[in-house]
């Protein structure tokens, strides 16, 4: 189906629209993707920090019970004592696997977990040397200040394990802050975008209602002219249909249409005349309804071959009425859409013409036939002996038998005269 200018530009205009927005589809898709990659890194990176957090306040725990102990020997300090210890190996555990794939993270944690466990085993051997003596020697002195030194080594290691990931969280905060300016300007340029094309719809859509609206105008315009011309045409079709029916209701000739079913379709006075039926009689009906016996006879098998073969035929044609009597007709046949068309012209009275000038002919060559045969006989015979008399070529003796001759060949000749004249009679009387 051919489309239009209008939908041409508005499916150019679509196509345009579908492109730019997979773009900016695809853009936000990317930017969304990295902000929530980056919020994860963000979401780990508090992670860390608190993990961090927790693991060095169970280490200061770790001191403060180690103390509590040492001041009050209350054995419930102990039992709190290696609680902390399971609750600061689990989070240095869950900092070493949160910070698996920073090796700088990794190797501070190993450096952590080395000098917890060095503060653990000095809190130990301080309880123990302090459960022994209950006093504070010199050298469990020298432990607890050698915790405090390895107390802040902790520290700082876990200070410099939350620096490196407030760092992190700054770059990953301003790659999120980032993420969310490349969105928020992907929304607007999509908004303008979604603007601008809305806006040139609307002036689209707008000039193609007004071209619509003068194009229907036109076609409008032109339906009506053409209504007037059809009507127009209409009537002169239905003068001349009429003036045809009329020319061909009153032709001398007879006119019938024929269907492919056998069936009159039209027909005019004068076959109505020459088929010894009323047009009422015969349209709708068949041929071999209205005339018995007509499918066995030579002109049907001529209007067969017409009707399948599609081809004209000229002939004379005898019919033989119902009742008996006879009609002559020389008949045009012509193939048409509806099936055979039939001109019929009813030749009758010419063909009994004909048929008496052959009889009057063949007489006429009888009555010659009789005048030089049976008639020129005794004609002959009486000049012949005439002739003889003339001459005195017969005796005397012979005469009357000659006489006698003349007397018998001048009596058939009167016969044959009186008959030849009888003859000629009969043959006006026919006339």
């Amino acid at each position: 189906m051919k489309l239009s200018s209008f939908e041409k530009k508005l499916t150019f205009l679509f196509i345009i629209i579908f492109i730019g927005m997979c773009i900016l589809g695809l853009i936000s898709y990317q930017n969304n993707r990295a902000f929530n990659d980056n919020s994860k890194r963000v979401i780990h990176t508090h992670e860390v920090l608190l993990e961090s957090e927790k693991a060095l306040s169970f280490i200061k725990n770790i001191q403060l019970f180690t103390r509590g102990y040492t001041l009050t020997l209350d054995s419930s300090f102990i039992s709190k004592l290696l609680a902390n210890k399971q609750q600061v190996s689990k989070h240095v555990n869950n900092l070493k696997f949160l910070t698996r794939d920073n090796s700088q993270q990794q190797a501070r944690i190993h450096k952590l977990k080395i000098l917890i466990n060095k503060r653990m085993e000095q809190s130990f051997v301080i309880v123990n040397q302090f459960r022994r003596s209950q006093v504070i020697p010199v050298a469990i002195s020298e432990k607890i200040y050698e915790g405090e030194r390895l107390m802040n080594q902790i520290e700082d290691v876990i200070n410099d394990i939350q620096a490196e990931e407030n760092r992190l969280l700054v770059a990953r905060n301003e790659i999120n802050a980032q993420s969310v300016r490349s969105l928020n300007f992907t929304f607007y340029v999509l908004l303008a975008v979604a603007a601008f094309f809305i806006v040139l719809m609307f002036f689209l859509v707008k000039n193609y209602l007004a071209f619509r609206e003068k194009a229907e105008m036109r076609i409008k315009e032109l339906n009506e002219s053409l209504e007037r011309r059809v009507e127009q045409k209409t009537n002169e079709v239905i003068d001349k249909e009429k003036r045809y029916h009329l020319v061909l209701d009153n032709m001398q000739e007879g006119i019938q249409i024929i269907s492919f079913d056998w069936r009159y379709l039209y027909v005019n006075a004068a076959l109505a005349k020459q088929g010894k039926y009323s047009s009422e009689e015969l349209l709708g009906h068949t041929m071999m309804e209205r005339y018995p016996g007509i499918e066995n006879t030579e002109i049907f098998k001529v209007l067969k071959k017409c009707m399948e073969e599609r081809i004209s035929q000229r002939l004379e044609n005898e019919f033989i009425y119902p009742n008996g009597e006879k009609g002559y007709y020389d008949l045009s046949i012509q193939p048409v859409n509806e099936g055979l068309f039939i001109l019929s012209m009813d030749i009758s009275e010419r063909k009994r013409r004909e048929i008496e000038k052959e009889q009057y002919t063949k007489e006429l060559e009888e009555v010659l036939f009789k005048i030089s045969h049976e008639v020129r006989h005794p004609v002959v015979q009486i000049l012949g002996m005439a002739e003889l008399l003339e001459h005195s070529l017969v005796p005397e003796e012979e005469r009357p038998a000659i006489l006698a001759l003349i007397k018998e060949a001048a009596t058939l000749l009167d016969t044959y005269t009186r008959d030849l004249s009888l003859f000629v009679t009969s043959i006006k009387n026919k006339e």
